[in-house]
């Protein structure tokens, strides 16, 4: 136990990188170094001109950032040898309300808040250090909430930051050189860590006071394929979005309801805010469950077969060409397949039945259709609970079983714990999520709350 006593009240403290020392903010816009082996003060000096230092935030290269009331936020290089002097090497006086070095000490990310409007939103900037010549903004993100948290990936490729909405965001501000690599074009870079479709509903509902709480309940939203995609299915029309790019991918409208509006009081296992969609591989057919209807387009020609009542399927899966989908029905827990000649849908084989929880299907190369089943954690460490089976539909008879494969990937357990194939736990959720995709190509999980909330993160390798 280490006990430093000072003459002034602290307001703020932060460790230095070796955790060796420790930087001490007070009220009175004082910074004090202590040493923490001799217990003896290295640096004093006075930046808040009488103003509380709100943060403190020390960089392994001994350069401090601190925000100090009414000053705004400044940056020093603070040298511990005798006779050198702190040196003030950036001033802002932009309210920087959450501050972070990336692990080597070279950038600097800050959030702050913006009021347009009368609109309080939120902003992360990050800026590059240079002893010489000060800082330098090398790239900026804007999100509709003011920023709560921030922080680096250990390895500084990555920043991710939270906002009041309770959306946590993924960016790449950083090439593997330093320098500026911001994704999409230079009129997106605004828009770069902004949830896909949310521009468009902010501006529909921008005269509604609680917008977050009428975005969540607006659409219905599907993660397609390992997650790559994300589809948002309103009462009329269509959003389909590269999760990774933030560009949209497809956008249709029909003239018939693709969901029913319900306006009773329905509990929650009556009323599923998330059914199924599935995109074809070459784009030409989207196909969507939302609640009672079953609703294909063709995405050439922009036609709709609608059916309702009948395919009540839980998930979905198209062929690559888009000649067949496979569903999973919600009634009687059997995989049925549909063949599309042009755009009318017909069954074109017996159904097969059952007896564990289905994760997701898929058509292979041969249009076979594979199942991953639903783990759970102790079937992990047995292998003779298979994960994937194949149903060679056009060949078996309907009392047949899917055939098991001897192969294992990555998964979501129970909503909140991630394993990878090796059975090993690499991370665990707080809450539980209703949707995910792991793409093993690009190691990004993406997931979806119950409630429409995307979160993404990515694995690192070693």
């Amino acid at each position: 136990m280490c006990s430093l006593n000072g003459p002034r009240s602290v307001s703020s403290f932060c460790w230095s990188v070796d955790g060796k020392s420790v930087a001490v903010g007070c009220r009175d816009g004082h910074v004090t170094l202590w040493d923490l082996n001799s217990k003896e003060v290295k640096k004093e000096f006075d930046i808040g001109h009488g103003n509380r230092i709100i943060n403190l935030v020390w960089s392994g290269d001994g350069v401090i950032a601190t925000y100090a009331a009414k000053k705004g936020m400044s940056i020093w290089d603070v040298p511990f040898r005798e006779g050198k002097v702190p040196r003030e090497i950036f001033q802002s006086q932009n309210v920087w309300w959450h501050m972070k070095w990336s692990p080597d000490g070279r950038y600097l990310a800050v959030a702050t808040t913006d009021t347009h409007r009368r609109r309080i939103s939120g902003k992360v900037t990050v800026l590059e250090m240079h002893k010489a010549s000060g800082a330098q903004e090398v790239s900026v993100f804007n999100c509709w909430k003011p920023i709560v948290c921030l922080n680096w990936s250990h390895n500084g490729k990555r920043l991710v930051f939270g906002d009041m909405s309770r959306i946590v965001w993924m960016a790449q501000p950083l090439s593997a050189d330093g320098k500026q690599a911001i994704q999409g074009t230079e009129e997106e870079k605004q828009d770069v860590v902004r949830l896909p479709g949310q521009e468009e509903r902010q501006k529909t509902n921008e005269d509604i006071e609680d917008i977050e709480a009428i975005k969540r309940y607006e659409c219905d939203r599907h993660l397609l394929g390992d997650g790559e995609l994300l589809a948002d299915v309103f009462s009329d029309r269509v959003s389909v979005w590269n999760i990774q790019s933030r560009e949209p991918v497809l956008s249709l409208r029909s003239e018939t309801e693709l969901r029913r509006v319900v306006t009773e009081e329905l509990s929650k296992s009556q009323l599923s805010r998330h059914g199924n969609a599935a995109l074809s591989k070459d784009g030409s057919k989207f196909a969507a469950r939302t609640r009672r209807i079953l609703s294909v387009c063709n995405t050439h020609e922009k036609e709709w077969w609608h059916s309702e009542d009948r395919y009540l399927f839980k998930t979905l899966s198209l062929s690559d060409d888009g000649r067949f989908l496979c569903g999973l029905s919600n009634s009687t827990f059997s995989i049925e397949v549909l063949e599309f000649d042009g755009l009318e849908g017909e069954d074109v084989a017996s159904s097969l039945p059952l007896r564990r929880e289905v994760h997701k299907l898929c058509f292979d190369k041969q249009n076979d259709v594979l199942i991953e089943y639903v783990m759970r954690e102790s079937d992990l460490a047995d292998d003779s609970v298979e994960q994937f089976s194949v149903w060679r539909w056009r060949s078996q008879s309907a009392d047949e079983l899917a055939l098991p494969l001897n192969k294992r990937r990555a998964c979501l357990v129970g909503g909140r714990k991630f394993f990878d194939e090796k059975g090993r736990c690499l991370a665990t959720f707080e809450e539980e999520f209703e949707q995910w995709g792991f793409s093993e190509e690009s190691g990004a999980l993406t997931m979806l709350t119950d409630d429409g909330r995307l979160v993404r993160c990515f694995l690192e390798t070693t």
